[in-house]
């Protein structure tokens, strides 16, 4: 499994800088925050191939693929298909897909926007299947939008997408508030899992909350997953939903992320010593 960080979670360092100290504290890759309005892929196959990195994935930048209003849905659309463009620029293989972060209420009726959600995410897979790109569908927690919550209806949405480059991305934060057991949420998603973001219960850095890690990896191992490990936590005083402002808030960030990156190293060698 490789290791990787999301860049959001380090706001609006520049990617140079980024990708500087992510290599230096020895991650495989960065998941890009597909903001296709600061980067060209050009610029960021340069600085990540500078600093030995790889795209491992690619996060959406903010859309609502399920408003009501057709005009926005059909914006959300477009962006999407930008990303796809910059993920197929990139060498990305998965983007992630959610509805509107922070959106946590219905502006129509619930039934209504779970469809329209379906019916952008079946017209965003259509290109990314096209384009030989997974989408990976993210499961949000309650607090940051009321479509999607958990694994058994990520595994139901994503069957009705009804596309082989589809599947689910699972974030250890957001199944701690959703999920019963995280550990049993990830052999729930079985081969549906296709990328995996890792936080404390509190958003920190691994060991810094209480979520039995463990277990979640007992879980990836029973399941044979090899995708990517993405790192997103951000530090305790910050914004849980937003980038962090000013470069102090965002190196000690990175030092959240240096945290977890040792743990996972520290797991995946034990694992390797026992045969896993």
């Amino acid at each position: 499994m490789r290791c990787g960080i999301c860049t959001w979670i380090l706001g609006t360092m520049d990617l140079e800088e980024m990708a500087a100290h992510a290599a230096r504290i020895g991650f495989d890759g960065i998941e890009l925050l597909a903001d296709v309005d600061r980067y060209t892929a050009s610029d960021v196959m340069r600085i990540v191939g500078n600093h030995g990195l790889e795209i491992l994935s690619m996060t959406p930048a903010d859309a609502d693929p399920a408003h009501p209003d057709a005009a926005i849905r059909d914006r959300a659309i477009d962006r999407y298909f930008r990303m796809l463009d910059l993920a197929v620029g990139v060498g990305a293989p998965v983007l992630g897909f959610h509805g509107a972060v922070g959106r946590v209420r219905p502006l129509s009726d619930p039934q209504e926007e779970e469809c329209l959600l379906l019916d952008s995410a079946q017209r965003v897979a259509s290109r990314a299947e096209d384009l030989g790109i997974d989408l990976a569908i993210e499961l949000l927690n309650r607090y940051e939008s009321h479509l999607l919550n958990r694994v058994e209806q990520g595994i139901r949405f994503a069957e009705l997408i009804g596309s082989s480059h589809v599947g689910l991305l699972l974030d250890t934060y957001h199944m701690n508030l959703e999920e019963a057991d995280p550990g049993d949420a990830v052999l729930q998603a079985g081969s549906w899992l296709r990328l995996l973001h890792l936080a404390d219960s509190n958003r920190r850095g691994i060991g810094r909350g209480h979520i039995r890690f463990g277990d979640v990896f007992d879980g990836l191992t029973s399941l044979g997953y090899d995708g990517p490990l993405v790192v997103e936590a951000v530090v305790p005083d910050a914004d849980p939903f937003s980038p962090p402002k000013g470069s102090d808030s965002a190196l000690r960030t990175m030092d959240e992320a240096e945290v977890s990156l040792a743990w996972l190293r520290t797991r995946m060698e034990k694992g390797d010593r026992q045969g896993h």
